[in-house]
This record gives C-alpha cells, structure tokens and sequence, in this order.
C-alpha cells in the first residue's frame, strides 16, 4: 500500500491521512488494558510507515483508532473530508475476499467518496517465502476510462479530465454497448462514437495526451477487464453505478466485477449525493 501511494504524487496528492484500525468485537471495562496493549504494539510499525511516506515527501498524520476496519475508515474519511480512500485488494483473491466480507469490499459498497482500490499480488519463491507485489507503479501511464455516458460517468470524466492534464501520457475511451440487457435497444455506433469523440476533444484540448476511443458488443465487465489485462493499462477510471436501477443497487453489478477482477488499480468514482 505505502508503494502505490507514492503514485499519487502525479495526481496532485501532498497530504496523507495513515489510518490503522484495531478491531475489538466486544468493548468492556476490562478490556481497555488490552487495547493499550494492542496499541502500544502496533505503534513501531505505524510510525514505520508515517516515516517511510515523509521521505517521499509528503505531509502524513498516523492515527489509530478501535472499531470495525470498514466503519472506522468511513468515518474517518468524511470527519477529514478526504479526497480518495486507498484500499488494497489480493488481485484474483479479492473474489474470495467479497464472499467474506473484507474490509475493501465493505468500503467500496459503501463509501460515497472516490475509492482508489489497489491491486497487490502475492509471490512466493522457490524456498517457499511470500512477499507481496504493488501493481501500481505508474498510475498515468495507461488510463483506461469505460463510459457507459451516465451522469455517473461523467463525473468519473472529470478526474480523467485532470489526470490528462495532470500528466497521463495515454487514455483509453471505452464504450461497450451491452445487448444483453433489458431496456431500450442501444444507441447506434455513430452516436456512440460521435459522443466518444467530444470526449476525446475535451482531453486533447487539456494536454498532448494521446486518446484512443473503441466501442465493443459484449458483456461490459468483460470486456473492460479483457483491456485491462493488455499490459499497457495502469488504472481504470469509473463510475460506481450504471444506467440501470435494479441491476445497479449499491455498488453497480459492472463495477463489483471490475473491481473483482481487473488486473489493475481501479478508481470508482461514486454517484453525487444530497
């Protein structure tokens, strides 16, 4: 995690809030020596962290606070008013972790900021010792933004938007027209690719940020992780939600797959509220 956030800095990142979360299920009298306990361990590795990020140059504040991972994060984030939450995910294993209920999937269903989810992979060697692997080195390199034109996605163009002006050096536009969903037959290509192609002049207008723009048939999580996988994306900029109500409560179901099975960092950007 402390190695993808060095990746912000091209976004515009300077202020980082480290936030660990000691879970104690059942809080009594008697349990308060434990938790010192639980802090007073847990502080050297924390502060580890708060260090290794000032030397990246950041300004970082280290708390730790006692409750369930996920609520204590979301609440911390709109007490501080936090511009992105980081969460990390196992890559392929984060399938297994939503059917667990982990923390990064509690997170992303509910969080009404943008949620940066981190891909890590575990590697083991031959003697047998793991050690786990960022994915997430260079988030401008390759930018890959499906739109399906929602109001949600349009907001989700807007952090595109200032990643092209921010530096990222290639964005892909993706539309992928979902045949299999009940509803109005799709817009024609031309529509769709005239729409793609105002998109593409608002970012060139920005920076020399080289944009591509494709439109595909399919199944739209399908295909947005098939382009992911390519090795020239690094990130993948979305809207949480879709078009469709039922098929999209809470977290969309194109997005739940994405965040489940994309290869690379994703960036869900969720719907405007209140």
């Amino acid at each position: 995690m402390i190695d993808c956030i060095a990746g912000l800095r091209s976004l515009g990142t300077h202020e980082i809030l480290l936030l660990h979360a000691i879970f104690v299920r059942v809080h009594y009298p008697e349990m308060y020596d434990t938790e010192d306990a639980l802090r007073k361990a847990r502080a050297p590795k924390l502060e580890e962290q708060r260090a290794r990020l000032q030397a990246m140059g950041f300004q970082v504040t280290a708390e730790m606070r006692i409750g369930s991972p996920p609520r204590v994060i979301l609440e911390c984030a709109a007490e501080q008013d936090v511009s992105v939450i980081l969460v990390g995910s196992h890559g392929a294993s984060l399938q297994r972790d939503i059917l667990l209920g982990s923390v990064a999937n509690e997170v992303v269903h509910r969080a009404t900021r943008p949620v940066l989810i981190a891909r890590h992979r575990i590697l083991e060697d031959a003697a047998g010792h793991t050690r786990c692997e960022a994915a997430c080195s260079d988030l401008l390199s390759g930018v890959l933004h499906p739109t399906d034109f929602s109001d949600i996605a349009e907001r989700a163009l807007a952090y595109v938007e200032k990643m092209a002006a921010s530096g990222a050096r290639r964005v892909r536009l993706l539309h992928v027209q979902d045949h299999g969903k009940l509803g109005p037959p799709p817009e024609s290509d031309a529509t769709d690719l005239a729409r793609l192609h105002r998109m593409r002049d608002r970012l060139c207008a920005l920076s020399q940020v080289e944009v591509e723009t494709e439109i595909v048939c399919g199944f739209p999580a399908r295909e947005i992780v098939k382009r992911a996988s390519d090795g020239a994306t690094s990130l993948i900029v979305m809207g949480s939600q879709g078009r469709g109500f039922f098929a999209e409560v809470f977290l969309g179901s194109v997005a739940h797959n994405v965040v489940r099975l994309a290869p690379v960092p994703v960036l869900l950007i969720p719907a405007q509220r209140g």
